[in-house]
């Protein structure tokens, strides 16, 4: 179950980047005031993080086993999983042995390498796609619209791929796939003129 879970997450963060482009477009059309788009956009997304902050800290709860959403049968089955699973929920002491061990295992290298790098190209084009897609011509209105689709993919591509992961119980594979989707999006981008084609590319 865990690349359906770990997709859940990146869902939310997709459904996100696709409703906060919906929002942009507008918010930025407001000028009232003496505000200008931008402000207003902003002011309004950064007063709706504070005020979900409070709301987030009564629902999620402090301990797993006893989450108000569950049933007793299903209590049961996560405690049995922690139990079986410690590492996951444990209140372990900060030692600097573990960290001196950490860093100098060639596992976790390997494993802080390849995630600097998804990172890098993952956030980069999530982060920089407005300015991206505003260079190819577009302007400021169209480009938070033309954002959503972006993000409406890369939502049914993350529920597609973590449920067949765990269907086949198979991780490489699928991390291959999506980085060679990567490499081939990236290469586009970078050589072609064509609008369509560079669009295409971010998707």
């Amino acid at each position: 179950e865990m690349a359906k879970r770990c997709s859940a997450v990146y869902c939310a963060s997709a459904a996100a980047g696709g409703f906060g482009g919906l929002l942009a477009f507008g918010l930025i059309k407001i000028n009232a005031h003496g505000w200008e788009g931008w402000r207003w956009l902003f002011a309004i997304e950064g007063a709706l993080t504070i005020c979900s902050f409070p709301i987030l800290i009564i629902l999620l709860p402090r301990d797993p086993t006893t989450v108000w959403w569950l049933n007793a049968d299903e209590r049961k089955v996560l405690v049995t999983r922690l139990t079986k699973y410690p590492d996951f929920y444990q209140d372990e002491k900060f030692a600097w042995s573990e960290v001196k061990r950490s860093l100098i295992d060639v596992n976790n290298i390997l494993v802080y390498l390849y995630e600097f790098c998804v990172d890098l190209t993952l956030f980069g084009i999530s982060t920089f796609l407005p300015s991206i897609i505003k260079g190819m011509g577009y302007n400021k209105y169209e480009t938070q619209l033309l954002t959503i689709p972006f993000y409406a993919i890369a939502l049914i591509s993350f529920i597609i791929v973590g449920y067949f992961s765990d269907r086949f119980q198979h991780r490489g594979g699928f991390l291959i796939i999506g980085l060679i989707f990567e490499i081939i999006g990236y290469v586009i981008l970078v050589t072609a003129d064509s609008l369509g084609a560079r669009y295409f590319a971010c998707m």
